[in-house]
């Protein structure tokens, strides 16, 4: 994998990056207050623009009765993924 980077222009940093940040409590659009919250990156890169791209691998399976786990959870983690670009900014 890290060769594919390299290939593309992108500088990958070790995996296992933590992260920090606030985020506002938010409930029928009233903002109740701040929350802090934390996270691990699996990779942080940048590329040859400076550009920075988080990965954050997922595995995925299909369930016993053959519902595809990626459909059910794509919220779910890209609301995950954008948590960790607001920590990052």
């Amino acid at each position: 994998m890290h060769q594919v980077f390299t290939a593309n222009g992108w500088t990958v940093f070790p995996k296992d990056i933590k992260t920090f940040g606030i985020a506002d409590v938010i409930n029928n659009g009233a903002k109740m207050g701040t929350l802090p919250i934390a996270g691990t990156l699996d990779l942080l890169a940048y590329d040859s623009e400076g550009i920075f791209h988080i990965i954050d691998a997922k595995s995925i399976h299909l369930t016993d009765n053959g519902e595809n786990v990626l459909a059910n959870n794509r919220a779910e983690w890209e609301a995950q993924v954008s948590t960790y670009q607001a920590t990052l900014e």
